[in-house]
């Protein structure tokens, strides 16, 4: 055999051996994980709370899910966040392309709290208002009020929002099982920015 001969195997060995390389590399896929906070109690979804992935926020919807679909592979530290608590930690491990559903039941105290949207300019209720809070959510009626019978006790966050006002966002305290009363919550309308002569005109 010729040394050129030589060369041409070694050389299609080589391109051989680079080719394999490429085709047959692992390919590094993310991972999905859906967080379904939920009371231990009774069972119910916990909505509006902060859960974090390795850093990464994402907050429970209306049916107490929050989802994370770009983790890498390996160990992941999840965080949920309770206003007036210690917060609460699991850690997990991950694999490539995972798509996973994992349930946190947190035993919890509740208590009942109500209360009044109004429209700070009128004095007039606010009906369909969104309130939300201590991973509860629901609406005002049709005279402004809203009730919830349980609400994690602590200082949760307390959010109110209507379409044309500004979101109202606060926090209060819930001390023992009592039922709390936060009375009336004024709302300020959104400020409108006329043309014209001033007159909306």
């Amino acid at each position: 055999m010729s040394w050129r001969s030589t060369l041409l195997l070694v050389g299609i060995a080589v391109c051989g051996f680079f080719f394999a390389k490429v085709i047959f590399a692992p390919r590094v896929g993310k991972s999905s994980v859906t967080v379904l906070v939920e009371e231990t109690r009774s069972g119910r979804s916990l909505v509006g709370l902060l859960v974090e992935a390795d850093g990464v926020p994402a907050e429970t919807d209306d049916g107490g899910r929050a989802t994370f679909t770009d983790l890498g592979a390996g160990l992941v530290t999840f965080r949920v966040g309770l206003p007036g608590f210690k917060d609460f930690y699991q850690t997990v491990t991950l694999k490539h392309g995972d798509k996973e559903e994992l349930v946190f039941s947190l035993d919890v105290e509740t208590a009942g709290v109500r209360g009044r949207v109004l429209d700070r300019a009128s004095g007039s209720p606010v009906s369909e208002a969104v309130v939300t809070i201590g991973g509860v959510r629901g609406e005002t009626d049709s005279e402004g009020r809203f009730s919830f019978d349980k609400v994690i006790i602590g200082t949760p966050a307390l959010e109110v929002a209507r379409e044309g006002y500004q979101t109202l966002m606060t926090s209060v305290t819930l001390e023992g099982s009592a039922a709390a009363d936060l009375g009336d919550l004024s709302l300020d309308r959104n400020q409108k920015l006329y043309g014209g002569d001033g007159n909306g005109k």
